[in-house]
């Protein structure tokens, strides 16, 4: 007990001596630095963004210029790296027991980067871990320049000092039932671990600001009045912490699920005589999607409502449980297995859906009557056409078996929408006659998982586990 009570101890006379300095180093540098800046010059700062190695960003994110854009806009990834980032999210869940998902509209999560920190953010620094989740993390370099007769570098500039910090950028998306105010994200910065090198001015004014663009007519984004931080360099080693809130109600949004595309950009400006800016987060970078889905059941019959980042395709971690063996199996086989599958197909069959194959399933989602619910309807009906073919009339054995279909009837790849040549073809999908009670568990299973995913109509992967 004494040597933890030391340790604690050690470690606050450590930071306060470390802020004592800090306030030292404001007090001496900035006469100093005045007296140098009138012998001719003037002072100025900038702030650049490298990846963690140092080195500038490789990968420019290219801003989108329109609707079609924005909406197109996805995460390259590999299968490999899909499954990479999706066990890393399960390994969270598993170690910590919690999950990794939405937060609720009144829900105001902490600003703790840690899952950031530890994912592999790729040699950009910056990724969509889930719908609810997006990481950057970079290396932020203040430099200090004097006898500036224009903006640096160049123009005479003598830079005098910098200080290096570490900046974790995160965001995060929120979903709630029958609420309208969810539809909101929200984006934190941490700098930290900051490396004083030379002389630099620590008065220097050094802000971070965010814009939220729309690419929906009819679909705003407000930003909250306490967004973005300006303040001295001292002040940023001392407590290192911003964010930006954003909200999109429905607006005159035309959708019938009021979805509203945005895009988020974020600028540092260092004040002095020259204002320098630069992109700390870049647009395309880390753009968001709202949507009011109405037809969700949670289960009972309420809208959801939420903000994602739709950039990346979420998995659903069907669990191989006992009470859905069968359907399970089933998965497994269309997915790995596929001409093992019925009905037969004269060519090879190529089922979507597994993260191997990386063609994913896209949500038939809507109320009754609407085209996504008729089309989720006649998928059904061809999937219990071959299921008779294959499996008999009878295949029902007195309503104790179900006609299992995979892709779920419930995705635009289903037995029929999958079928964009010929509706009677075959090579895309499987049907199975299996327990009643398996089935229908394995559709609650999915339901809860939809529910709970993202709002409205998402991109899915589905993986066995």
């Amino acid at each position: 007990m004494l040597r933890r009570s030391l340790k604690r101890n050690s470690g606050k006379a450590a930071y306060a001596a470390t802020m004592a300095i800090i306030a030292l180093l404001v007090g001496l540098c900035a006469p100093a630095a005045n007296a140098q800046s009138r012998s001719g010059g003037t002072e100025a700062g900038s702030f650049t963004i490298t990846n963690l190695s140092g080195e500038p960003a490789t990968d420019i994110w290219e801003a989108p210029q329109n609707l079609k854009e924005r909406m197109g806009r996805r995460q390259a990834e590999t299968p490999h790296e899909t499954h990479e980032r999706n066990s890393y999210v399960q390994e969270l869940q598993r170690k910590e027991k919690r999950k990794v998902g939405p937060r609720q509209a009144g829900e105001i999560p902490p600003g703790d980067m840690s899952d950031c920190y530890k994912a592999d953010l790729g040699d950009d620094g910056s990724k969509i871990l889930t719908h609810w989740q997006w990481c950057k993390e970079a290396l932020g370099s203040y430099h200090s320049f004097e006898k500036c007769q224009g903006p640096p570098p160049g123009n005479g500039c003598v830079e005098i000092g910098s200080v290096q910090f570490r900046v974790a950028v995160m965001g995060q998306g929120y979903q709630d039932k029958n609420d309208p105010g969810a539809r909101k994200v929200r984006y934190w910065m941490q700098l930290d671990n900051p490396k004083i090198f030379l002389l630099p001015r620590l008065t220097d004014q050094l802000s971070f600001t965010g814009r939220c663009e729309s690419f929906t007519p009819g679909g705003p984004c407000q930003a909250a009045a306490s967004n973005g931080r300006i303040d001295t360099i001292a002040g940023w080693m001392q407590a290192g912490h911003a964010r930006w809130d954003y909200s999109s109600p429905e607006g005159s949004i035309s959708d019938p699920d009021k979805k509203a595309f945005f895009n988020f950009t974020m600028k540092s400006t260092v004040h002095q005589d020259y204002d320098i800016s630069g992109d700390v987060v870049e647009g395309g970078e880390a753009g968001f999607r709202c949507d009011s889905a109405r037809y969700q059941l949670w289960p009972v019959d309420r809208p959801s409502y939420g903000c994602v980042f739709d950039g990346v395709n979420s998995i659903w971690n069907f669990k191989a449980k006992a009470d859905v063996a069968e359907t399970a199996r089933h998965v497994w086989t269309a997915q790995f297995k596929p001409n093992q599958t019925r009905p037969p197909s004269v060519q090879d069959k190529k089922i979507p859906g597994s993260i191997k194959s990386y063609i994913p399933l896209s949500r038939l989602a809507g109320t009754g009557g609407s085209e996504n619910k008729i089309l989720h309807e006649k998928n059904r009906s061809k999937s219990i056409a071959n299921c008779k073919t294959n499996y008999g009339v009878s295949y029902s054995r007195s309503k104790t078996r179900d006609c299992d279909e995979y892709p779920m009837a419930s995705t635009r790849e289903g037995a029929f929408t999958g079928d964009v040549e010929d509706e009677d073809g075959t090579s895309h999908f499987s049907v199975k006659a299996i327990p009643k009670d398996d089935n229908q568990q394995a559709g609650r299973d999915l339901v809860d998982s939809t529910s709970t995913s993202a709002s409205s109509t998402t991109t899915i992967f589905s993986s066995m586990s």
